[in-house]
């Protein structure tokens, strides 16, 4: 699933680009997501630590993935994704040309697909931060089986 895959792309990515990693992972209430779901929010994931990789200089990743339910049915997803390498200018970025872009976008594109949102912060210096929240009211809520 999802969450094994992330784990494992972190640790990879982790041992080849030399820098320290956690992923944390929370599902209080064990919710299953949709196989899309799963997918898109991976593919929003794996293109941040890419991001990270290629750009960053980081020497710490850490990767926070929250599962809950919201009100009348469904679940949120909420993935944190923070780095504390060199930092870039966010809205410089943003508005350049699209080749110097295309990760950010394709990344706010996903999310959008699936009804969620990317917010990406950075201090030039000190880090980034990517923030993914996708949330369905009419996601399937039944738990998943474990053997």
């Amino acid at each position: 699933g999802m969450e094994t895959a992330l784990r494992r792309d972190l640790e990879l990515l982790s041992q080849n680009a030399g820098f320290a990693a956690t992923f944390r992972s929370t599902n209080p209430e064990n919710l299953s997501l949709p196989t899309e779901m799963e997918v898109g929010i991976y593919r929003i994931v794996h293109t941040a630590l890419t991001n990270i990789v290629r750009h960053a200089d980081a020497q710490r990743v850490d990767v926070a993935l929250q599962t809950r339910p919201v009100r009348h049915g469904g679940c949120c997803v909420s993935v944190i994704i923070q780095d504390d390498g060199k930092g870039f200018d966010v809205d410089a970025v943003l508005a350049g040309p699209v080749e110097g872009r295309f990760g950010l976008l394709s990344m706010q594109e996903r999310a959008r697909l699936m009804g969620g949102e990317v917010t990406v912060e950075s201090i030039i210096g000190e880090g980034s931060s990517v923030l993914i929240e996708v949330t369905k009211a009419d996601w399937p809520r039944t738990a998943q089986t474990t053997s």
